[in-house]
């Protein structure tokens, strides 16, 4: 169930234990089970879904190799000493715990970290990758699970498979449209039946704010990874609080948003 004001946990995890992992996942719950958490999802060559930001095992692993080209039980160790977590395990051990899945079904540069080259794109991985998530999530926990994609040619085939569930576009997909905002329609930026928009927090402004509201648009506000602080944190969770926003995708957070909104 949504609430008035969401707090997502971007990339599962929030103060010490790594990021998209089962430690950080842990340590979320510590401080609150009413959390949505937002995991990364890619999958890889023998397509089971794991937890993980990039595309590339550059940044996590010192290594080129895309996680769509190796086997699971290939994949090298991350240079942060944690293995790489499977959905399906995530979805058994947390099996009441809300999540933000943010396929990663597009090849963008923002998921080769670290990479000097970006690949071309790879027409089959978006059914490979739902096609198993098809599997392991069931119907019936449509308020459990919410889907995100970079790509708004996606969001049908996520409805596809997923007809009765949430399909958000992601941040990086509508970024492009918001000086366009007067001359575009909703649908050409969002697809149909969306009302929820995922903003960069530098990028929102008033008029966004008004366009979005005399539309019947959600707006969720997204944090900088490289500017992931509690100090920063808690100043968007105010700024967006007070600007009647339905939410923020942040890391990490504590007791004092928790206890503001009553979770």
């Amino acid at each position: 169930m949504s609430l008035p004001f969401e707090i997502i946990i971007h990339r599962a995890h929030n103060f010490v234990a790594p990021e998209n992992s089962i430690e950080g996942i842990l340590e979320i719950r510590q401080l609150s089970k009413n959390l949505r958490i937002e995991v990364d999802i890619c999958v890889t060559s023998d397509d089971i879904p794991i937890l993980c930001h990039d595309m590339s095992l550059e940044r996590l692993c010192g290594s080129q190799l895309l996680v769509s080209k190796i086997k699971y039980t290939d994949l090298p160790k991350r240079n942060d000493n944690v293995a790489f977590v499977q959905l399906e395990e995530v979805i058994n051990k947390f099996p009441e715990q809300s999540l933000l899945l943010d396929l990663r079904t597009s090849f963008l540069p923002e998921f080769f970290l670290g990479s000097e080259t970006i690949p071309n794109e790879d027409p089959t991985l978006a059914i490979r990758l739902l096609s198993r998530i098809r599997e392991i999530i069931p119907d019936g926990t449509e308020d459990r699970y919410r889907f995100i994609v970079t790509n708004l040619d996606h969001r049908p085939i996520v409805r596809d498979f997923f007809p009765t569930f949430e399909v958000d576009l992601g941040e990086l997909a509508t970024r492009v449209n918001l000086s366009e905002l007067s001359t575009s329609s909703i649908i050409d930026i969002l697809g149909s039946e969306n009302n929820r928009m995922y903003i960069r927090f530098r990028d929102i402004r008033p008029h966004i704010i008004q366009w979005a509201q005399a539309h019947g648009i959600s707006i969720i506000a997204n944090h900088s990874p490289s500017r992931r602080s509690l100090k920063n944190s808690l100043m968007m969770f105010e700024k967006c609080y007070g600007w009647g926003l339905s939410g923020l995708v942040a890391s990490p957070v504590d007791e004092k948003i928790i206890t503001k909104l009553k979770l």
